[in-house]
C-alpha cells in the first residue's frame, strides 16, 4: 500500500480553497488536503514540523506577505526545501514566472474555472494514473 500524498494549499480564499479541496476529493478520496490561510501560519506549520507535505500550492496574492516572499521564505526551511512549490494564482505572466522560478518554484498553474482543467493538472502534477 502506498503513503497517502499530503497537498499543502497555501491561499487565502475560502472559496478557492474548497475548490481546490474538491478537486483533490474527486481524484482520490485519501489525498490529504491541508491549507493556511496566509504565509506567516503556513511558514510557522512549516518550520515546526506539524505539516510536511509532499506539494505545496501557493497564491501569490495574499496579504500581509505576498506569494513570492512567502516562497523565498518557503526554500530556507531545511524541512521542505525539496517539496515542490507550484504556483497556483489568478493571473501569471512572464515577470511572474521569472521570478518565482528564480526563487525555486517547481511550476506554475493559472486558477481554471472549471474543475475538470484543475483535476487534470492536479493528476498530472501529482502522478495519478486514474
Amino acid at each position: 500500500m502506498t503513503q497517502p500524498i499530503h497537498c499543502l494549499l497555501i491561499d487565502d480564499d475560502l472559496d478557492d480553497r474548497d475548490f481546490f479541496n474538491q478537486a483533490l476529493k474527486t481524484i482520490d478520496k485519501n489525498i490529504n488536503f491541508h491549507y493556511s490561510s496566509t504565509a506567516a501560519d503556513a511558514l510557522d506549520k512549516l518550520k515546526s514540523g506539524e505539516l510536511s507535505p509532499h506539494y505545496i500550492f501557493l497564491d501569490l496574492n495574499m496579504m500581509p506577505v505576498n506569494g513570492l516572499d512567502c516562497l523565498k521564505q518557503i526554500k530556507k526551511i531545511a524541512k521542505v526545501v525539496d517539496v515542490p512549490v507550484i504556483i497556483y494564482s489568478t493571473s501569471i505572466n512572464e515577470e511572474i514566472k521569472y521570478h518565482t522560478l528564480e526563487a525555486g518554484a517547481f511550476d506554475h498553474f493559472e486558477k481554471p474555472s472549471d474543475q475538470a482543467s484543475l483535476i487534470k493538472y492536479l493528476k498530472r502534477i501529482l502522478q495519478i494514473k486514474k
